[in-house]
């Protein structure tokens, strides 16, 4: 069983749809039986080559908890029914009863509740609730069978707080480009007259745009003059998308700061084509998506110094101190400054990308639910 619950966007929904296209190739006779929320992953229903549970969580605030008293209550007699004897999840979570003869596997997607960082910026609110899913998580790992860590950043994690070093794999994701056709879809698209500076991703606290929009009112006065910034991202944390935009505002940026709350597929792949630069300042991750597709674009890129940034990026791309927007501008703008130093970039970025595959990822991942001191085939 691959449980989908939590995936509903971001991260979690990119990982499902690349693991399931590739799910066949290396478990080619393996019964594979999705639970996912009925109103999210759509692509899944009616697809050949997997059986789809739709389990009608809702929306609102009490989601999570729903999905929770879901996996207890239900999903265990579920799995009886069913004859499973294997469970995936990404969400890191583990139902409090585990049934015997299961082998469990939980992937381990966010750090965020052990960053330091994330816990500077957030308020008391957020602070409780990532205590609890720090606890949750923790739980959930030292009672499976295997853990998946998505970095060894999240793997030193997951043994300082003592989950058993031996049952954990490092499987990161992989990245793969644009696969929709952009056919009709050109620079009069674009949210601005080129060159522009790019970032990516969903509003959440922890993003840190506002050390990103500092920093370029801090650029010297011919890149302001030459250069827009455009960022795209849903606001999830409309308080915090409220505060960014104030930001903006207030620093009389309204001309040159383009916000874009989402786009689809098609005209995010013209974004990363066009950018003259992508600026990753996130605080945390444990494998971030979206840096890894700025560097198979092959963007010269500028990101936070704080693990697992550097893991991932290597010599790939440059870095500066997380909170610093003085820093952040000076990068920028030794790499707007410099074109060779650009293209030197630009190079290094794609070689280091190649290195992240969603078949590695697929085949590993299905290695390790076959990995029972039983035996036992994937059913």
């Amino acid at each position: 069983m691959f449980d989908l619950l939590a995936a509903t966007t971001g991260g979690q929904a990119t990982r499902a749809e690349e693991f399931l296209r590739r799910f066949r190739a290396y478990a080619p006779k393996n019964r594979l039986v999705v639970v996912k929320d009925s109103d999210s992953l759509s692509f899944l229903d009616g697809a050949a080559g997997w059986e789809v549970i739709n389990v009608p969580i809702g929306a609102g605030r009490l989601k999570a908890f729903r999905r929770m008293a879901w996996e207890n209550l239900i999903l265990p007699q579920l799995i009886r029914k069913e004859q499973l004897n294997v469970y995936l999840t990404f969400s890191h979570y583990l139902p409090l009863m585990l049934r015997a003869g299961v082998h469990y596997v939980v992937g381990v997607s966010n750090l965020s509740p052990f960053s330091a960082e994330a816990w500077g910026v957030e308020g008391n609110a957020v602070r409780l609730k990532m205590w609890l899913l720090r606890h949750t998580l923790i739980s959930s790992a030292k009672r499976a069978d295997q853990v998946i860590a998505l970095s060894n950043t999240c793997k030193r994690v997951l043994a300082k707080f003592g989950v058993e070093e031996s049952k954990i794999s490092v499987i990161p994701n992989g990245v793969e480009i644009c696969r929709t056709s952009a056919e009709g879809i050109s620079a009069s698209n674009l949210p601005c007259s080129l060159p522009y500076i790019l970032s990516v991703s969903h509003f959440y606290r922890y993003k840190n745009f506002e050390t990103l929009i500092k920093a370029f009112s801090l650029l010297p006065q011919q890149h302001q003059e030459r250069f827009s910034l455009v960022i795209v991202g849903k606001p999830y944390d409309a308080k915090y998308f409220n505060e960014v935009n104030g930001l903006i505002s207030r620093l009389g940026l309204v001309a040159r700061v383009y916000i874009i709350p989402g786009v689809d597929r098609a005209h995010l792949d013209l974004l990363y084509r066009n950018a003259a630069l992508f600026v990753f300042p996130s605080l945390i991750e444990n494998c971030p998506n979206i840096l890894l597709e700025a560097m198979a674009y092959g963007l010269p890129i500028v990101a936070s110094n704080i693990e697992p940034m550097p893991e991932f990026g290597s010599d790939g791309i440059r870095y500066f101190e997380g909170l610093s927007a003085t820093n952040l501008a000076s990068k920028m703008s030794e790499i707007l400054s410099d074109v060779d130093d650009t293209e030197d970039l630009r190079r290094r970025a794609k070689i280091r990308a190649n290195d992240f595959s969603w078949d590695d990822f697929t085949k590993r991942v299905v290695d390790v639910c076959a990995k029972t001191d039983s035996v036992i085939p994937i059913r």
